[in-house]
């Protein structure tokens, strides 16, 4: 008995840490990166997409900086209101906390910038009159996010938990976070389909997934769309 739970807690952890090694020795992530000179330059995403005037939200996401891109993406909210040009982003920097800054980030811009020299990936967007009605819901979520001044990578609160925390207060927006976001399921919650603990240990049932989260760690199988959910690697 003891041999094979040894066993199964082996092949558990190989399942756990294969994706963020794959990504690393693929050289999907960069590491030894000097954020002060990595890029932010825009990546152009939008430059096809038929926004226009029309208010837009948009999720995006870019592997995490240096070594943490092995195990986790950093995501961001940007909403532009009808008729405007500039976009609003909506983020959390970790690092804002020891420059004196606001960890809740707010600033006005290119929504597409690329996260320190890796491009960015659109998760979801929203245009035109639906997308309007949603603005001011994620502006009041954004300034009421609990955890304001409380920052920690691993297991959160951090910038996965921040936008998961903005999209559950708007729940008919429908906007799914990444399962390689890191943070997304920080808190405490029990019921029959879902149950979170300090973001280190939980699991989701539901139409859309069945996933497992261990330290953080999304493990599971997606059903729409349909494939498997790898720690590190996401949707894949």
């Amino acid at each position: 008995m003891g041999k094979t739970v040894m066993l199964t807690s082996i092949f558990f952890l190989v399942l756990l840490f294969t994706g963020p090694f794959y990504l690393l020795f693929s050289g999907q992530v960069k590491t030894g990166r000097d954020w002060r000179t990595a890029s932010r330059a825009p990546a152009n995403l939008l430059a096809l997409k038929p926004i226009g005037d029309k208010a837009a939200i948009i999720l995006f996401s870019a592997p995490a900086f240096n070594w943490r891109g092995m195990f986790s993406t950093h995501t961001w909210l940007a909403v532009k209101e009808q008729k405007q040009a500039e976009y609003t982003i909506y983020q959390v920097v970790g690092w804002n906390q020891y420059r004196g800054k606001p960890i809740v980030d707010i600033t006005h811009g290119v929504p597409d910038r690329q996260w320190y020299g890796l491009n960015p990936n659109i998760e979801a967007m929203l245009i035109g009159d639906n997308a309007r009605s949603f603005i001011p819901r994620i502006k009041k979520a954004v300034y009421d996010y609990r955890y304001a001044h409380t920052y920690h990578a691993w297991p959160g609160p951090n910038s996965n938990t921040f936008v998961a925390y903005v999209l559950a207060q708007v729940p008919t927006l429908k906007f799914v976070m990444p399962y390689n976001a890191l943070g997304r399921d920080y808190g405490w919650q029990w019921n029959i389909h879902s149950l979170k603990i300090g973001g280190v240990l939980g699991y989701h049932i539901s139409s859309r997934a069945i996933a497992v989260n261990f330290l953080g760690l999304t493990l599971g199988v997606s059903f729409k769309p349909f494939g498997l959910i790898v720690p590190g690697v996401g949707l894949l």
